[in-house]
């Protein structure tokens, strides 16, 4: 596995590939069979922040992230509540209540600080009261901040690494300031509320 996720082998790989195009498709369905198979979102933007250019990398995660949200979000809605709850208990299920009460801002809150995995949550939000323009909405609004900074930041620090020079480094240094400040920001909000 480690093989397969060098940098060097999924450049060598995104390469083969005809056009921009066909690589993006193909990243993107990447991103969204990996974030279903529950491999960690911050895995997956960090190793697309090497692979690819910062904004590039960061328009492949959120396609790849939010694609694979609202597939687990359909698919909870067919399997159903009682089904989920099976699977996990009844912490799902106070999940599934305060989703449904509080629709876009505790998509959001949960998508900044994830409780669950991301394709659980996906499935559990489906399978709640919750409807999927509120899911989507509110999974982009908490996707964007945390996505942005590790891709950008990934990005920043790998080309830093790879070409050091100053601007290099001083953008990797900015986005990891960035992300402190973000952390930072999220915890003393969590802590308050």
């Amino acid at each position: 596995m480690q093989q397969w996720l060098a940098p060097e082998q999924l450049t060598a790989w995104a390469t083969l590939l005809p056009s921009p195009g066909a690589r993006a498709v193909a990243v993107v369905a990447a991103i969204t069979v990996a974030a279903l198979l529950m491999v960690p979102l911050t895995a997956l933007a960090v190793i697309c922040g090497i692979v690819f250019p910062g904004w590039q990398a960061f328009a492949y995660m959120m396609a790849g992230a939010l694609i694979s949200a609202a597939l687990g979000f359909v698919g909870g809605q067919l399997l159903g509540n009682r089904a989920i709850e099976r699977l996990n208990g009844s912490r799902i299920n106070q999940l599934s209540r305060r989703l449904a009460q509080r629709g876009v801002l505790a998509v959001a809150i949960l998508r900044l600080v994830p409780i669950a995995p991301f394709a659980v949550f996906n499935l559990v939000a489906g399978a709640s009261h919750l409807r999927f323009r509120q899911f989507m909405l509110g999974s982009l609004l908490g996707l964007v901040p945390g996505l942005g900074a590790i891709t950008l930041f990934s990005a920043t620090l790998w080309e830093a690494a790879t070409s050091p020079s100053l601007i290099n480094i001083l953008w990797a240094l900015g986005f990891g300031l960035v992300l402190l400040v973000l952390a930072g920001l999220i915890k003393r909000w969590l802590r308050s509320g």
